[in-house]
């Protein structure tokens, strides 16, 4: 707890949801405004405050660089810690990255993971491919 004096009482710490609340509100409308560099650190600190949400957001931006490897394996790294904290729309966003990669079997690790951890799109993504493949065997 820190202490405000002026005005003669103390006041509380704000609460560390709020403070993820507001950098991902922010990061948000520095989005919608074009500034991705903002966005990217505001994203930032609420992942720093433990945010799942945060560190999706943050993932999500910086794999859309898809031309700049050193962010996007930053950007991989957010999206893993978010999913294994089982925050599936991580997991979807690591599926949809490996696709655009060209990496279909971690495409498919995270699609599945996705899936378990309760993505109703990722289950339909799965029951579709399983219905195109008719049975077929999809190993190399």
């Amino acid at each position: 707890m820190y202490s405000a004096r002026n005005s003669g009482r103390e006041m509380k710490k704000p609460q560390r949801y709020d403070l993820i609340w507001d950098h991902m509100r922010k990061g948000v409308a520095a989005l919608e405004s074009g500034n991705s560099t903002l966005a990217e650190r505001e994203y930032t600190e609420a992942a720093k405050l433990g945010s799942e949400s945060g560190h999706n957001s943050l993932g999500a931006l910086l794999t859309n660089k898809l031309e700049d490897t050193s962010a996007v394996e930053r950007g991989l790294r957010h999206l893993r810690i978010a999913a294994s904290r089982g925050y599936y729309p991580a997991a979807w966003n690591l599926a949809v990255t490996y696709g655009q990669l060209g990496k279909s079997r971690w495409q498919l690790f995270w699609m599945k993971r996705a899936a378990s951890l309760g993505d109703e799109e990722a289950v339909a993504e799965l029951k579709k491919t399983a219905e195109n493949n008719d049975g077929k065997s999809t190993k190399k």
